[in-house]
């Protein structure tokens, strides 16, 4: 079916501290014109108004840090690099960002700073809030022969939905 066997494996440090800033509240208010006409005021956090929407693994006790990992993929290992936000919370749903890497890149040349900053330069303006994977193409491409690459992304996003405390209503990518 495409999904991990045994879940990842891989290198990675200590757990993060817990701690972080809940994403995706509501403000309300707004203001009365002339006409009686009442608007909603704006929103907080990321994701503006949406509530978030909590995965199977918001409040699991223990959960692979930040660092490199493979995840079994129909017979054939595929690799992936996680970054964690500093203050991830088991009990706060994240954005996830999945940044791709174009033909003949790799995952690590995505996932660090250099020319365009980590992750094609959005890390740091998620300011915390959310988390990042960068995969690895095979042969450093996306060919995706029969699927291969389509069946790592959906085994991926369901191993993040079971490990990690993500927001299902907020799952992103992007790439080059």
């Amino acid at each position: 079916d495409g999904g991990p066997a045994d879940g990842p494996t891989g290198t990675g440090g200590a757990p993060p501290p817990t701690g972080g800033t809940a994403i995706g509240g509501r403000a309300t208010g707004g203001t009365t014109g002339g006409g009686g006409v009442t608007s909603s005021g704006g929103s907080t956090g990321a994701g503006g108004g949406t509530a978030a929407k909590p995965t199977a693994g918001c409040g699991q006790a223990t959960f692979p840090a930040s660092g490199s990992y493979t995840i079994d993929v129909s017979g054939t290992q595929r690799s992936y690099i996680i970054a964690l936000p500093s203050g991830y919370d088991n009990k706060t749903p994240f954005r996830v960002i999945m940044a791709w890497h174009g033909l003949g890149g790799t995952a690590a040349g995505t996932a660090n700073p250099g020319f365009e900053g980590s992750y094609y330069g959005v890390e740091p303006l998620a300011r915390g809030q959310a988390i990042f994977i960068s995969g690895q193409g095979l042969n450093n491409g996306w060919a995706n022969t029969n699927d291969q690459d389509v069946k790592f992304i959906k085994a991926l996003v369901e191993y993040l939905r079971k490990t990690y405390c993500i927001d299902d209503s907020r799952i992103f990518s992007v790439g080059k």
